[in-house]
Parts: structure tokens; sequence; C-alpha cells
């Protein structure tokens, strides 16, 4: 069966639609800064924007001169941010990042996160506070390790390496990155 042009014309609206609705830049700091930098794969979830634009309103920031969308949530208080999959807590380290990021960037005060995901089909939703100190804290050490000239790393002795690190797109590049700098005392 062929598509008619109608048919057509409104495929092509649909996806001009959803590129210019859920097509955010995320915060490359978030997850593993050194797959969302060497990485040629965007990596986005159009479901977590939609989720989030649905419960949300969409804000936009610039950061180190490039933007940065993130959602807030209705309270004008609180971020939502969206994962896959059963509650992992490094996601909290996620989170207070985000946090620290826009208030670092922006006049909004956030004061916690809600984590959005989704396990089995059904969506949930954890909040994680966040007290100002602590999101300053760990925003101002992760740009002392972005503005060094390395790029920031998960660790790899932990649940978060475990669960990621084996089908990350850049793993070989991310090794030889470590053995060149010396950075092995927490290889598993």
């Amino acid at each position: 069966m062929t598509e008619s042009k109608e048919n057509r014309n409104m495929s092509l609206w649909i996806e001009k639609r959803l590129l210019r609705d859920i097509d955010v830049k995320p915060f490359i700091l978030l997850g593993c800064p050194r797959r969302n930098v060497l990485s040629q794969r965007v990596w986005r979830s159009d479901v977590g924007a939609a989720v989030c634009a649905l419960v949300g309103r969409r804000e936009s920031v610039e950061w180190e001169g490039n933007p940065v969308d993130f959602y807030q949530a209705p309270d004008g208080g609180t971020l939502l941010l969206w994962r896959g999959g059963p509650w992992r807590d490094w996601w909290m380290e996620d989170a207070i990042l985000l946090v620290g990021m826009v208030r670092a960037v922006s006049n909004i005060r956030a004061t916690g996160v809600y984590v959005l995901h989704e396990v089995d089909g059904a969506t949930r939703v954890r909040y994680v506070g966040t007290p100002a100190r602590e999101a300053e804290r760990v925003y101002t050490d992760m740009m002392v390790r972005w503005r060094s000239g390395a790029l920031p790393r998960i660790r790899r002795d932990g649940d978060r390496a475990e669960a990621t690190c084996w089908r990350c797109p850049v793993r070989k590049k991310c090794v030889a990155m470590d053995i060149e700098a010396g950075d092995t005392s927490d290889w598993m």
C-alpha cells in the first residue's frame, strides 16, 4: 500500500512539530560527560522530553556558550529529569548537578528535582531534594574537572560503570584516555 500525498504531508508536519517541541539540547555533564562529548550519536529521549513537556515547562539557558534545555515543574522551584528503567542511586548525583547548573547560570532557585522514570511501561516519580550548598559544591567540583582540560568521566569501580560502560559507543576512546593519563586506579 502506498502512502497518499495527504498522509505524507501529515507525516512531515508531525515530524517537524516533534523536532520543534521535543528536540532538547541536554546538559552534557549529566550522565557520562565523555560519552556525551565524544559520541557522534546524539543521546536524547523523545519520550522523556514529551513526558516532561506534558507536566512541566521547558526552559533554556546558556552554559559555556551552548544552549541547554531543561524542564521546570509547575511549582516553579523544582526541576524535572527523565531517566529510563528501574531506580538507580546515581540519578541523585545527576539531579544535584542539574540543580547546581541551573542555579549557577540562571535566576531559577531550584530546590530539587522530580526524577521521572519508566519501569515496565509505567512512569514513576521520585523527588530528590537538593540543598543549595550541596548543589553548588557538586557543580563547582564538576566545573573544575571540566575546565582542567581532561574530560570528566564516571568512576569505573561502581554500579554506574557496571551498568553503562560495557555498552558505551566510546568505550575504547575512554579506556585509551585513562591509560594515557594514568587514571586507572578505579578500574575494576
